[in-house]
């Protein structure tokens, strides 16, 4: 468990289950950066298990490939990027619509008004 400092309250931030990263990711469009800022992009994680990623920096790139769910972890392969290698990230919600992997990406959720 970790915590998190929320204005002046701390607040308990807890790993996502499955049913939790279903609900709060899958289906919404995901901004995305990593631990230090340098690289980012955005993210769809669609019900069918399809994925698509965007990089804006540091180079324009764009891959799509699959999500998957093992236990409670979120597992990634992409067509190009990585070689094809999974890779697998734990994800904790820090507040609503933010969440920080276990591999350090930071995701924030995009809400579309009308």
């Amino acid at each position: 468990m970790f915590l998190v400092l929320m204005g002046p309250q701390l607040v308990h931030a807890q790993d996502l289950d499955a049913s939790q990263i279903n609900e709060e990711l899958v289906g919404h469009s995901i901004t995305w950066s990593d631990a230090n800022g340098w690289a980012n992009g955005s993210l769809v994680l669609l019900p069918s298990g399809k994925a698509e990623i965007t990089v804006t920096h540091p180079q324009k790139a764009r891959d799509a490939g699959q999500w998957t769910l093992d236990g409670n972890s979120i597992c990634t392969v992409w067509n190009s990027m990585r070689q094809g290698q999974a890779k697998c990230y734990s994800v904790r919600q820090i507040k609503p619509g933010h969440f920080v992997t276990s591999g350090g990406n930071e995701f924030e959720i995009e809400y579309f008004g009308v």
